[in-house]
């Protein structure tokens, strides 16, 4: 009998230690540590939508099979250099001090409502369930560092990231500009209206055919058309 009741205590005294230990190491994982990510959990692949409002502006990505398109550009794509940069600079996103989570300071901070320089992201999955909803608010005054709260999870703390946080805006920002990119050394040939310029044979250089007597080409003209397919590229969709 005696033996079953020190038994029975050694367990509740191992069930409350464990207990105690479980709650703890619980307790140490939402505790915040400086350095940490703002998005450690987040996974690139998985995201199929980014919209992204600053002001009166709004960029809305989609993904299409491989590639984004820009809603506001009539679904033109997007550069995919240029949206993997952006979902980098997400990820990269590390914090420096937790600040509060008071409606007052999140006004003061411009976090919550908006201003003309918050930005917001929002990030979805394919079945266009939210992933993440996070505002980056006003810069620090005595640093490089910017306020950002995530909106996604309840009763989250405004933060001070560890950086300057800068998160590019705007469809021009994530549009595919370029048409084509054929290097001058590429050129065999140029034609245009009245002239030609081409090589007398593989190993000569490109020059401006038929000259008439007495003239002479104009280096600086042949040589921006033959450099005209280099990066061609335009500034805006209509």
């Amino acid at each position: 009998m005696q033996l079953n009741t020190k038994l029975a205590a050694l367990v509740a005294l191992l069930l409350a230690g464990s207990i105690f230990a479980y709650a703890s190491s619980t307790s140490r994982g939402d505790r915040f540590q400086r350095g940490q990510r703002l998005l450690p959990n987040l996974i690139p692949d998985e995201v199929a939508s980014i919209v992204i409002t600053k002001g009166q502006e709004t960029t809305t990505l989609r993904r299409s099979a491989e590639k984004f398109t820009i809603a506001e550009a009539q679904d033109y794509p997007a550069k995919n250099e240029s949206v993997n940069r952006f979902l980098r600079d997400l990820l990269e996103i590390e914090l420096a001090k937790e600040i509060g989570s008071s409606a007052g300071l999140a006004e003061e901070l411009e976090i919550d409502p908006m201003t003309e320089e918050t930005v917001e992201v929002v990030l979805a999955n394919a079945s266009g369930q939210e992933m993440v909803r996070l505002r980056v608010g006003k810069a620090f005054q005595d640093g490089a560092g910017r306020y950002v709260r995530r909106l996604d999870m309840d009763d989250a703390p405004i933060y001070l990231s560890a950086d300057s946080t800068y998160l590019s805006t705007g469809s021009s920002s994530f549009i595919e500009k370029e048409i084509v990119d054929h290097s001058q050394s590429q050129v065999q040939r140029v034609e245009g209206p009245g002239f030609v310029i081409a090589a007398e044979d593989a190993e000569s250089p490109l020059k401006l055919q038929d000259v008439a007597d007495g003239r002479k080409e104009k280096s600086v003209e042949t040589n921006k058309l033959k450099s005209i397919l280099d990066r061609l590229s335009f500034d805006e969709v209509f």
